[in-house]
């Protein structure tokens, strides 16, 4: 069994891919529809405060960091005004684009 930080370095030597995939989803969405940038802009901070909060976690800050981090997106989703799925679909997106860049910028400041 893996421990938690020996997971957290996995998934952050792999942000790589999220953000990639994440940058091109996001940026199809934004030229084949509607740009909702209220969707866009929490989806990337939401993002962003969850992977510090599962940062936290994972250097052993506690286990309530790790309950903050699976409530982020919800409360991205109840706050932000989503008038249809488009609107949804760059939230999510941009959530794992924000997600993906932290845990990426991190993993290259980090490196010892």
């Amino acid at each position: 069994m893996r421990t938690s930080e020996q997971v957290g370095k996995s998934i952050i030597s792999q942000a790589y891919i999220g953000l990639i995939i994440s940058l091109i989803v996001i940026c199809v969405m934004c030229f084949s529809s509607e740009v909702f940038l209220f969707a866009i802009i929490n989806g990337v901070i939401a993002g962003k405060l969850t992977s510090l909060f599962l940062l936290f976690y994972w250097r052993g800050k506690g286990g309530s960091f790790f309950v903050i981090a699976l409530i982020s997106p919800l409360i991205a989703i109840v706050m932000t005004s989503l008038p249809n799925f488009i609107s949804l679909f760059q939230l999510v997106s941009a959530y794992f684009l924000g997600a993906s860049a932290l845990l990426m910028f991190y993993g290259l400041t980090d490196k010892k």
